[in-house]
């Protein structure tokens, strides 16, 4: 059954750990975990290693989905 809940719109730059995955800004970046997106139905989702600043806080824990 497909989630109700809204897909997150990441940019390339966040998903290529790039970017903060929290505010989208550039600078120095930890690990934070993986964001996923959807693929086609019936399929695994898509999983990318994202990065965060220090002072940005993940709304959820790391391995969760975003």
């Amino acid at each position: 059954m497909p989630s109700s809940a809204p897909v997150p719109r990441y940019t390339y730059a966040q998903l290529h750990g790039t970017a903060c995955i929290v505010c989208g800004g550039p600078g120095d970046l930890i690990p934070a975990g993986h964001a996923y997106t959807p693929t086609s139905p019936g399929q695994i989702d898509h999983g990318w290693a994202v990065r965060r600043h220090q002072t940005c806080h993940r709304p959820t824990a790391p391995e969760e989905e975003l």
